[in-house]
């Protein structure tokens, strides 16, 4: 599984569905994995938090243990064709780049993506699979 940004806000909220769908990952020894735009995301809030320190411990318990997965040349290429496809349509909402990014190496990886983001629940291609929460 490969986990969005708004999945980890969600555990560290003590979100519900967030705990069931990562105890039920664990039960079923499922990879859990962490995008490196995901990282990104995570410390751009650390950055711009006013208790950067509290937040990078609170996210770094987070992310332990996880593996980080990077982008490769690939997966750049396809999220670049995802973003580029939902920032001309007039019918999807706009995915960030970094979504779009999250999005591809799931695809990638033929991973689902867990995520409580609804820009991804317009995401249309084959393979992909959204786990929402």
């Amino acid at each position: 599984m490969i986990l969005d940004t708004s999945f980890l806000i969600a555990l560290d909220e003590n979100d519900p569905r967030a705990e069931e769908v990562a105890t039920e990952a664990e039960i079923d020894g499922r990879p859990i994995r962490v995008p490196t735009p995901v990282v990104h995301e995570i410390y751009t809030a650390v950055g711009a938090g006013t208790e950067p320190i509290l937040n990078q411990r609170k996210y770094e318990a987070l992310l332990a243990n996880k593996p980080v997965v990077g982008l490769d040349q690939g997966d750049a290429r396809r999220s670049g064709i995802i973003y580029g496809e939902h920032l001309v349509s007039d019918t999807k909402p706009e995915l960030s780049r970094v979504d779009a990014m999250v999005v591809s190496i799931a695809l990638g990886m033929s991973e689902p993506l867990v995520g409580r983001d609804s820009d991804f629940s317009h995401v249309d291609i084959d393979g992909f699979e959204l786990i929402a929460i």
